[in-house]
C-alpha cells in the first residue's frame, strides 16, 4: 500500500500553470459569490472566504513543491471542525430543503481549507468540482433572472480552465517536457486546441438553432404539483378563520390581529392594514426590507385582504364569516366569489405563481384575483365570500406556497362594451351609499369629474385621471384635524396623502 501511495504521488507533479490555478480560482471565487447573492451562506462566511482564498492560492503556489505535513494535519483538523458544524446544522432539520443551506456553508469552508493546499492539477480539480457543487447549489435557490448573469461568469471561467488544464496535459506530454514544467522562453501552443473548440462551439450552435426551428411545438404539460416548504410554523391557536397580523406587539400566536389599533400596538416596521380594520387616521412608515419574492410569468396586484365597509376612517368587512375548504389531493380548489359580476362574457388566462416569503407576514395568502388552486401544505383553509384566503399559522420566513389564478384579461374595450350595473342588485347597496362622515361635496365632485362620460369604465378612468393629476402620493403627511374624515380632508384640503386614502377615494 506504502509503495502504490508513493507511485500515485510520484505520477502527479506539482503544477505551475499559472494561468490554470487563476482560472480555477475565479471559478472557485465565483462560486462562493454566486452563493452568497442567494443568500446561501452567512455573509461574514462569504466575504472573508473571498478575501481569504486569493491569499490561500498564492501560499499554495508558493509551497507547491513541500511535504507540508504539518500543513495537512492542521487542515485536516480545521476540516472535522467545519463538518462538525455542519452536523449541528442540520440536526433539527426536517426537511431536504432545510439542509442547503449548513451544506452551502461546509462547501465553503472546504474551499477556503483546501486553497491552502492545492499543489497539484488533481488538487486543482478538486476546487473545481466543489465550486461546481457550490453554483449549483446556489442556482437551486435563485429565483431571478439576474442569476443568469452569475451562471454566464462562471461558465466563462470554467471553460477556461478546462480549455488550460488540456494545455497544460498537452505540454507535459510533449516531446522533452519536464512533467508539471514549462521549458523556459517556450509557450504551449493554444491553436491546436482553440481550433477544435471553435469548431464544436459552432457546430452546437448551429445544430441548435436548427433543432429549435424544425422541432413542432406541443402544448406546455401542466405541472402536477408545484414547490411547498414550510421551514418553520407560528401555529395560530383556537383559529376560527379571522386575520392575524404578527406586528402585534406580545405573542404573534395569541394576539388579536387588528388594524385599527393605535399605532403604539403595532411593531415599528409593521403594517397595520392586516386584521380587522384598516384605519386611515393611522401613519405607518416604509423601509427598503424585502417582504417576499414572487415568481410569476406577468406581473400582478398581490391580493391578501378585502374591505368593503367605509365609515369615519375606517374600512371593515361586511361579512366576517368564512368558509372550510379542503384540499382534493396535492392542492386546494377555491369556489368562485359570489361578490363577482359574471354578466358578461369573461377571458380569463391562467397565471401561476409561487411565494418565496423574506419576513414574518399574517396568515393570509397572497395571490393574484381570482384564485383558482392554492398548494399549501394544509389539509384545509378559510375563505371569505372576496376569496380572501386564511391558513392556521403565520407565514414565516422562508415559506414557499404556490397560486395557480385565472387572472380577468378582458380589454378596455370589453369593458366598455359590458352592459351597466343593475343598481337594484342587493349586492351593490353597500357600494352605492356614501359615508355620512364625509361632506356633502363628495357627490358634486364625483359628478363633476365623471362629466361627459358615458359607461362604468370611464367614469372610473376620469377619477382616477383626476387623482393623478391633483395629488401627490407622500407617506409622512401629518395627523388629520378631529373630527374630520380622513378622505374627505385628503380630498378637499390637501394635495398629498398616502395609498390607503388614494384607494379609499377611488372606491
Amino acid at each position: 500500500m506504502a509503495a502504490r501511495l508513493r507511485r500515485l504521488i510520484a505520477d502527479a507533479p506539482a503544477s505551475d500553470a499559472i494561468p490554470y490555478r487563476a482560472a480555477i480560482m475565479a471559478t472557485v471565487l465565483i462560486s462562493i459569490v454566486a452563493a452568497m447573492t442567494q443568500e446561501a451562506v452567512p455573509r461574514s462566511v462569504g466575504v472573508v472566504s473571498v478575501a481569504v482564498i486569493p491569499f490561500g492560492f498564492v501560499f499554495s503556489y508558493v509551497r507547491r513543491g513541500s511535504r507540508n505535513v504539518l500543513l495537512k494535519f492542521g487542515l485536516a483538523g480545521a476540516l472535522f471542525l467545519a463538518f462538525a458544524g455542519f452536523l449541528s446544522g442540520v440536526r433539527g432539520a426536517a426537511t431536504i430543503d432545510e439542509t442547503r443551506l449548513p451544506l452551502a456553508t461546509l462547501f465553503v469552508w472546504v474551499q477556503v481549507l483546501h486553497s491552502v493546499d492545492v499543489p497539484r492539477r488533481r488538487d486543482l480539480g478538486f476546487s473545481f468540482a466543489a465550486s461546481i457543487a457550490l453554483i449549483s447549489l446556489a442556482g437551486s435557490l435563485a429565483i431571478s433572472s439576474g442569476f443568469g448573469f452569475v451562471v454566464i461568469a462562471y461558465a466563462v471561467a470554467a471553460g477556461a480552465s478546462l480549455a488550460l488544464r488540456h494545455l497544460a496535459e498537452l505540454h507535459e506530454q510533449a516531446p522533452g517536457a519536464a512533467p508539471g514544467r514549462t521549458e523556459p522562453g517556450k509557450r504551449p501552443r493554444t491553436s491546436g486546441v482553440l481550433r477544435p473548440l471553435a469548431g464544436v462551439v459552432a457546430a452546437t450552435v448551429v445544430c441548435t438553432t436548427v433543432a429549435f426551428v424544425a422541432l413542432p411545438r406541443f402544448p406546455g404539460i401542466s405541472v402536477a404539483s408545484l414547490p411547498i416548504a414550510i421551514a418553520r410554523r407560528t401555529p395560530v391557536q383556537g383559529f376560527t378563520g379571522g386575520v392575524l397580523n404578527p406586528g402585534t406587539r406580545g405573542d404573534p400566536s395569541r394576539g388579536r390581529g387588528s388594524g385599527g389599533g393605535p399605532e403604539s400596538n403595532f411593531a415599528r416596521d409593521a403594517y397595520m392594514g392586516y386584521g380587522d380594520d384598516l384605519n386611515l387616521r393611522v401613519r405607518g412608515r416604509l423601509s427598503d426590507t424585502l417582504v417576499m419574492r414572487v415568481r410569476s410569468p406577468e406581473p400582478a396586484l398581490w391580493r391578501a385582504q378585502v374591505f368593503d365597509s367605509y365609515s369615519d376612517g375606517r374600512w371593515t368587512s361586511s361579512d366576517k364569516d368564512t368558509d372550510t375548504v379542503r384540499s382534493f389531493g396535492s392542492s386546494i380548489n377555491i369556489p368562485p366569489s359570489p361578490e363577482l359580476d359574471r354578466s358578461f362574457g369573461r377571458r380569463d388566462r391562467e397565471v401561476v405563481q409561487t411565494f418565496f416569503i423574506e419576513r414574518q407576514l399574517p396568515n393570509l395568502i397572497f395571490h393574484a384575483y381570482e384564485p383558482r388552486e392554492v398548494f399549501v401544505p394544509e389539509s384545509s383553509v378559510q375563505v371569505d365570500d372576496f376569496q380572501s384566503i386564511r391558513v392556521p399559522f403565520i407565514l414565516e420566513p422562508d415559506t414557499i406556497y404556490s397560486v395557480i389564478s385565472e387572472v380577468p384579461a378582458a380589454t378596455p374595450e370589453d369593458l366598455r362594451l359590458s352592459p351597466p350595473p343593475d343598481l337594484s342588485d342587493p349586492r351593490l347597496t353597500r357600494y352605492l351609499e356614501v359615508p355620512g362622515s364625509l361632506s356633502g361635496g363628495f357627490r358634486e365632485l364625483a359628478m363633476q369629474v365623471t362629466s361627459g362620460q358615458q359607461t362604468s369604465y370611464d367614469k372610473v378612468q376620469a377619477v382616477e385621471n383626476w387623482l393623478k393629476r391633483t395629488k401627490r402620493y407622500k407617506i409622512d403627511i401629518p395627523p388629520d384635524p378631529p373630527g374630520r374624515d380622513p378622505v374627505d380632508v385628503f380630498v378637499f384640503d390637501r394635495h398629498e396623502g398616502f395609498c390607503e386614502q388614494i384607494a379609499a377615494t377611488m372606491s
